[in-house]
């Protein structure tokens, strides 16, 4: 009732809201990227740091290797390119390729999609895209953000009525031989922000955006402005508790958007528990 109470009092704002919205993206179109160019070029040792293999499979052989650098103990960090000192994982749009080393040079390839792997690629409206991956303890984490485009008829001419569209997922795998084997999966609403690692613990951060207030029939239209999260082919409603809702009412607002962190537990084959929170706003 609370959440539905921040739609139902913000129905007539709709217009006002998107229409300054609008002026503010014209307003700035046309402005200069060149801002952007003067970003620091860091050196590679500054980003990569050696490691002792503890932390990774005992078939790496004591092989020195590099892993991504972690800005703080113990929260590891994930990447696009990953190594256990006998294979490099390297992402490449919505696909992992594997390559294997001995002795520094290349023995074999293979590849891993997870697209065809959750059948995913049997909808034709989906786009997919691997954002980052984990490795470690003979698993491969791959994080993979989906769109599903779903416009409806009779939206705004800018904007989409629906729901946010994007999940992101985290997809396990074994990868301790040549044959990667699927373990589980997770998926939580809402497009990709960033994902830590702690212990074995997996923490995703997603940003997702509820209907529009106008589009809101009523207070049982959940499916319409509670976001949800998935387990495998189960599916579930962030729990009300679990929602924090601003203290003041929030004014020109025509949808709720919510900042989604989903925990996991990616030690075991399965996932069996999630930790989910949501706070919601009028922005990321």
């Amino acid at each position: 009732k609370q959440i539905y109470s921040c739609f139902s009092t913000e129905k007539n704002n709709k217009k006002s809201f998107i229409g300054s919205a609008i002026d503010k993206i014209k307003g700035s179109e046309n402005k200069s990227l060149d801002a952007y160019n003067g970003t620091e070029n860091f050196a590679a040792s500054d980003k990569m740091t050696e490691t002792d293999g503890a932390s990774s499979d005992s078939a790496a052989n004591n092989h020195d290797y590099t892993d991504t650098f972690n800005q703080e103990s113990d929260v590891y960090e994930a990447d696009i390119v990953k190594t256990d000192g006998n294979r490099i994982y390297y992402s490449s749009y919505n696909k992992v390729n594997v390559a294997s080393v001995d002795m520094g040079k290349f023995t074999g390839t293979y590849s891993i999609n997870p697209l065809n792997d959750l059948n995913l690629n049997q909808n034709q409206n989906v786009s997919a895209n691997i954002n980052d991956m984990y490795l470690f303890n003979g698993k491969l984490v791959v994080i993979l953000s989906t769109y599903t485009n779903n416009f409806s008829d009779g939206c705004d001419d800018v904007v989409a009525c629906s729901p946010d569209s994007s999940t992101v997922y985290a997809v396990v795998y074994s990868v301790n031989s040549e044959t990667p084997k699927l373990l589980s999966f997770y998926r939580q609403d809402g497009s990709y922000n960033d994902v830590r690692m702690i212990n074995n613990s997996l923490y995703i951060v997603t940003n997702s955006y509820s209907g529009y207030c106008n589009t809101i029939k009523n207070e049982s239209d959940i499916d319409a402005y509670i976001p949800k999260y998935y387990v495998g082919d189960k599916e579930s409603y962030i729990p009300a508790e679990n929602i924090l809702l601003p203290q003041q009412p929030i004014k020109d607002m025509s949808q709720l958007a919510y900042t989604i962190i989903g925990g996991i537990d990616v030690s075991s084959d399965t996932i069996n528990e999630v930790d989910i929170k949501a706070l919601a706003d009028y922005s990321g």
